[in-house]
């Protein structure tokens, strides 16, 4: 652009210094000098024009330039983000995972101890009414028996009371068999019952101690 305007400028002078030693009329002259000026102001607004817009066009690149710079931080933090969180959605699944575990277990636990309650109970039940038999016999046997008067020609001999015998046996917590001694078949942490209540509780005799 700068130029094009210095060449036409340049024809312009040329024409006018031809005109002047040609004889060009006075008219002439002033139109084509009118036209210089107009030209030579337009020429000088256009290089203003210009150097501001180099000076924009500067301005520009230095903001594209921290754009770019800013572009490529957001970028990387972009990328921390994400691999960050791809490490939360694995630790997630993997919390689920693990929850969803301990929830098998704890059902597994309630069942198991809902089912050692349930075998658990007879012998409870045994116990607990063998404990009020033995509080029942303790009972008896520290009441004493009121007296009777004999009359006085016939002499009643003395009696001592009978106690019934009951035997007692030994069942284990797993198994079918009850037992006379407490350590046979190396039971463990065995329950004292009778044998009636043994029977009744399905236990059959060990071949061992019977």
């Amino acid at each position: 652009m700068k130029r094009k305007l210095a060449a036409l400028f340049l024809c312009l002078l040329m024409l006018l210094l031809a005109g002047c030693g040609s004889g060009i009329k006075q008219e002439d002259y002033d139109a084509l000098k009118a036209t210089s000026d107009s030209l030579q102001s337009e020429k000088e607004m256009l290089e203003s024009e210009i150097t501001a817009l180099q000076s924009e066009h500067g301005d520009l690149l230095n903001e594209n330039t921290t754009l770019q710079s800013e572009n490529t931080g957001l970028q990387s933090e972009n990328a921390t983000l994400q691999s960050e969180n791809t490490d939360l959605q694995s630790e997630k699944k993997q919390l689920s995972a693990d929850l969803q575990t301990k929830s098998s277990e704890l059902v597994s636990v309630k069942d198991k101890y809902a089912s050692y309650k349930k075998k658990m109970k007879p012998y409870e039940e045994a116990a607990k009414s063998e404990a009020n038999q033995n509080d029942e016999k303790a009972t008896a046997k520290s009441t004493p028996e009121p007296e009777t008067s004999a009359p006085e020609t016939e002499t009643q001999p003395e009696t001592e009371p009978q106690t019934e015998y009951v035997e007692q046996v030994w069942i284990p917590n797993s198994g079918s068999k009850y037992h006379r001694d407490s350590s046979c078949s190396n039971t463990k942490s065995p329950t004292q019952v009778s044998i009636s209540e043994a029977e009744r509780m399905g236990y059959t005799p060990c071949k061992r101690c019977y």
